[in-house]
């Protein structure tokens, strides 16, 4: 739950990084039969309620969902309340370089970097 509550910031998390920071806090060893304990037990705890559903997520498992409104109104109603949700400015548009970073692991895709932050 420390690991957990630690990058709360990150959810949703996969078992990967999770995995990690208890490897790399010495809790458990970097062995493929400990990330797969590590899985049933993170998937016992989010059934019985230890660990909120949000907090964890299975990138290997997609859902394909397709929005359905009651009427015009409800549809124009959250469309307005999105608009503009996760816009970002390109605040390295008149650098002379790009920067780009890259990770190996979908993992950690959704983990933003805050420069001088």
């Amino acid at each position: 739950m420390a690991i957990l509550n630690a990058l709360q910031d990150y959810w949703p998390l996969t078992l990967r990084p999770v995995f990690y920071q208890l490897v790399a806090t010495l809790v458990i060893e970097n062995q493929p039969r400990k990330y797969k304990r590590l899985s049933e037990l993170l998937t016992k705890a989010r059934l019985s309620g230890l660990i909120p559903w949000e907090a964890i997520e299975n990138r290997a498992r997609t859902m394909l969902w397709s929005p359905r409104w009651p009427d015009a109104d409800v549809f124009v109603r959250v469309t307005l309340a999105a608009f503009l949700q996760g816009y970002r400015r390109d605040l390295l548009q008149s650098q002379e370089r790009a920067l780009e970073v890259w990770v190996e692991k979908d993992a950690l895709s959704r983990i933003e970097v805050l420069v001088g932050a």
